[in-house]
């Protein structure tokens, strides 16, 4: 399969995700406001997605298997689904849920955190915690059986007017292009070739000349 299909498929698959998120058929109902999603795609999926990795069942209820974390969360559930496996988190904040991740038995992991209108939104913040749930969660995927590569996939959708860093978004919704993933080893021995990508675009969303996070050598230091 050329890399023009995969691509398109894994375009399609976040499409049809964004959708699910929103309607009562999401995996868990979030408050209102916008969303952080994050899906780690293995490249076999395009051709195999249908694969079974039953190692899905057995992943551990833990802080690495956790799902984002934008706000203060006081209970990790674990429960298991059609899909899979799912892990929430409850909101120390309000009522209701902050987070959740989807585990899918065919090796995809979908990780999705409100992002609540009250609070802005925080580029610096987002970058600490994807840069280490993307390692979490590439550790599991490769613990359960999981072939690289990955595609790691960033969406942040519902923050049109929303305070962060130097202006609001003008956008309802970012699609940040998907950052193929060649090894496991390349994310433990070089994730600022991964996020570095995400991470400026992200923040020239909001105004600023790309993230500040980046040392002279381009190295992700989190401030």
């Amino acid at each position: 399969m050329e890399q023009r299909e995969r691509l398109k498929l894994i375009e399609d698959f976040r499409e049809a995700r964004i959708k699910i998120i929103s309607l009562p058929e999401a995996p868990a109902r979030l408050p209102e406001g916008g969303r952080l999603i994050l899906h780690l795609i293995p490249e076999k999926w395009t051709e195999e997605p249908h694969a079974f990795y039953d190692g899905v069942l057995g992943i551990e209820s833990n802080e690495q298997s956790a799902p984002l974390s934008l706000s203060m969360g006081e209970t990790l559930w674990p429960q298991f689904n059609f899909d899979g496996k799912i892990m929430l988190i409850k909101s120390e904040l309000e009522p209701g849920l902050a987070s959740y991740v989807q585990y899918f038995f065919n090796g995809i992991i979908e990780s999705v955190a409100a992002i609540q209108k009250e609070g802005g939104f925080a580029p610096d913040q987002v970058e600490k915690e994807l840069f280490k749930k993307i390692q979490n969660y590439l550790e599991i995927q490769k613990r359960i059986g999981v072939k690289a590569p990955v595609f790691g996939v960033l969406s942040i959708v519902g923050i049109q007017g929303l305070e962060g860093g130097a202006s609001k978004f003008g956008k309802d919704g970012l699609r940040l292009p998907p950052q193929k993933i060649k090894t496991y080893d390349q994310y433990e021995e070089a994730p600022h070739e991964v996020v570095r990508p995400m991470f400026h675009r992200m923040w020239s969303a909001t105004g600023r000349a790309g993230s500040p996070t980046f040392d002279k050598d381009g190295k992700f230091k989190p401030r």
